[in-house]
Formats: C-alpha cells, sequence, structure tokens
C-alpha cells in the first residue's frame, strides 16, 4: 500500500509538472484563431485536430526559418490572392489571404499551406532580389527562377494534401485546390502551359517581371552647386524597396504601387476562378 501511494503520488507530480509547461504553439494557435475569424468561410472546413490545423500552427510558431509568423487580416498587397513576407522585410514575417467571397473556404486552405510552404523559398527569393538590385541577373533569368521557387512549394504542398488531402473537396467546392493538386510542377511543363494560355490571363513571369523592374536602382539627378548634374549615375535609394521579400508593398518614387494592385484584387481572384485557380 505504501509503494502504491509513492507511486501515484510520482504520477501526480509529472502530470502537474506536464500541465504547467507552456504551450510551444501558443503564438501559431492564436494566429489561426484570429485568420479563422476575420475569414469565416475556412473555419468549418477543418477540426482543430485535423493534421493540417495542427501542421499550420506549428507553421505559424516557427515557419521562417525558426521565426514566427504573424496572420495579417488586410487582403494581399501584390494583387494576388495570398501572399506572404519574410522576417527579412521590417523584422516580421507574415500572410495574407484574400478576403473575396468568390473564393471558398477549402480553397483558402489551399493558399494558406501553399504560402506557409513558400516562406520555405525566403532565403533563395532573398538571394534573387539582391541579385536583380545589383544587377547581376538578367529580367527573365530572375523571373523564371521565381517560378521555378514557387514550384517547389507547389510540389511540397501537393505531398502535404496527398498525406492529408481536404474533406470533400471537389471541383466545385475547391476549384482552386483541386487544380493545384493536379498542375505540373515541372518547370519546363509549366511554362509550355502558361504560354498556351491567353495572354490577358495571369503569368507569373509578368508578377515577377514587375517585381525586378521595381528592384532595380533608378538614374537620379542631384543638385550640385546649384546646377543640376546629369543623370549619369544611380541612387540605390532612389528605389523605396526591402529587395529581400518578393512579397511586399512595393514603392515607386513615393507612390504605393501596390494601392491599385489592392483595388484590384477582387477581379484577379474571379479571373483565377476562371482560369482553374493557377496561381
Amino acid at each position: 500500500m505504501k509503494k502504491f501511494a509513492i507511486s501515484l503520488l510520482a504520477v501526480l507530480a509529472i502530470a502537474s509538472h506536464l500541465a504547467a509547461r507552456p504551450n510551444p504553439y501558443a503564438f501559431g494557435e492564436k494566429q489561426l484563431d484570429r485568420m479563422l475569424a476575420d475569414r469565416p468561410s475556412m473555419r468549418d472546413v477543418l477540426s482543430s485536430d485535423d493534421p493540417i490545423h495542427q501542421l499550420v500552427v506549428k507553421r505559424f510558431t516557427i515557419g521562417d526559418r525558426g521565426q514566427p509568423v504573424y496572420w495579417d487580416p488586410d487582403n494581399p498587397f501584390s494583387g494576388r490572392p495570398a501572399e506572404h513576407n519574410s522576417t527579412s522585410f521590417l523584422g516580421k514575417a507574415s500572410l495574407r489571404i484574400t478576403n473575396a467571397e468568390e473564393i471558398q473556404g477549402r480553397d483558402k486552405w489551399c493558399m494558406l499551406v501553399f504560402e506557409l510552404a513558400n516562406l520555405e523559398n525566403a532565403a533563395q527569393f532573398e538571394s534573387l532580389d539582391r541579385s536583380a538590385f545589383l544587377g547581376n541577373i538578367s529580367e527573365k533569368d530572375y523571373s523564371v527562377q521565381c517560378v521555378q521557387l514557387e514550384l517547389d512549394a507547389v510540389e511540397r504542398m501537393q505531398a502535404i494534401f496527398r498525406q492529408h488531402p481536404l474533406p470533400d473537396a471537389n471541383s466545385e467546392s475547391a476549384p482552386i485546390y483541386q487544380a493545384m493538386m493536379t498542375m505540373s510542377s515541372e518547370l519546363d511543363s509549366y511554362l509550355a502551359f502558361l504560354d498556351s494560355r491567353d495572354r490577358s490571363l495571369y503569368d507569373p513571369r509578368r508578377y515577377f517581371g514587375k517585381r525586378y523592374r521595381s528592384l532595380r536602382p533608378k538614374p537620379v539627378q542631384r543638385s550640385v552647386g546649384g546646377r543640376k548634374r546629369p543623370p549619369g549615375g544611380t541612387d540605390r535609394q532612389a528605389v523605396q524597396t526591402d529587395f529581400v521579400s518578393h512579397e511586399t508593398i512595393v514603392e515607386e518614387n513615393g507612390e504605393g504601387v501596390s494601392d491599385r494592385d489592392r483595388r484590384r484584387n477582387s477581379d484577379w481572384a474571379a479571373q483565377q476562378l476562371a482560369a482553374h485557380g493557377d496561381f
């Protein structure tokens, strides 16, 4: 009886210790709770014990090279339906998902997992951005290499969902999810697909081409002794950009080019649905 009492006390002590330990993923749970409050169409798609739900909690907690990822309730600034900033941008990683009603909850979960997978490419995107800023890479090569990184993220996303499919997802309830699960992640095949489509449809090469041009320093004129100096050089501060995150608000000559993109967000989302959800 005495041994039993000692054993019981030991069990209770261990249980008390475990109960007192802080939840290592409390931050991620808080961010996901906020996201579901801001995007109600996502609420009833997954239960809290679903592996995808738990994966997202972990990625919010340590998703950018061990650093936390913050949920941002604003619509994406880039004009795309989902985007992220890495930790190198203002010292804080963040993620945004469109609130467009025409994009259903399951597809928003798909975008969320894709963006978290794409955050794994943060260091590579930052390296490409620096190369673009310094003029060490052409616009074409920059765009294609950025597309390759996103295809790598698609492949990781596909592996996650093949192991843990979204429940009740079909071509009507989740057209973007269905399209992304069946699209090729092989670069040449994907580029050929883009080339075969109507040019009015979204092409990520044009998106990254615009990004490339925003990163390049612009010629400036400076006043020297009351005279204007010829615009022979460039001023790296003339272009306001973090040049470390491919998903960010890019400002050019003091004018926020993202404002126009934000207003086009709903139109862009509808176009992507018509194009089978490719982004």
